[in-house]
């Protein structure tokens, strides 16, 4: 039998978004946030070394996770992303004394990534899972209440 290896990268896909500062202290021109989440990172280079990698996360109804899809479609980067209620994940990063700090927005929609039944299927044909520790940080999930008919 010959299997191709794929991956499976479940978590968090967020923006980070830099003071201005911190960008002009660097020396860098250019976007003031970037796409970003160690399992969307993990993805985009499985995928540009050529192992094929599948993102799953989730995002909000909102500009940010409109442009996070664009941004990944634009690098053919293959993706699971549920739509919910919450925010599309960020995080604001400063300069205190030198050092950076991260403050992650609270919640996030990646907080709420549904086990779909397409991500069970892709999950039972790939040769690799990894998620993210982020998005660990949920302990219950949330369910929206539907309405009964």
């Amino acid at each position: 039998m010959n299997h191709q290896a794929t991956a499976l990268c479940f978590g968090e896909l967020l923006w980070d978004c830099f003071q201005d500062d911190l960008l002009k202290n660097k020396g860098i021109k250019g976007p003031k946030r970037i796409l970003g989440g160690a399992p969307s990172n993990l993805c985009y280079f499985l995928n540009q070394l050529g192992f094929p990698a599948t993102l799953v996360t989730a995002i909000g109804d909102d500009a940010l996770g409109r442009e996070a899809l664009a941004q990944l479609q634009q690098h053919h980067i293959p993706v699971i992303a549920a739509q919910n209620r919450f925010p599309t994940g960020r995080v604001d990063i400063t300069i205190i004394d030198q050092e950076p700090h991260y403050q992650f927005a609270m919640p996030a929609a990646w907080d709420q990534i549904p086990l779909t039944s397409e991500i069970l299927e892709k999950a039972a044909t790939t040769t690799l899972i990894a998620y993210g520790s982020l998005a660990m940080r949920s302990a219950l999930p949330f369910f929206e209440q539907k309405e009964r008919v």
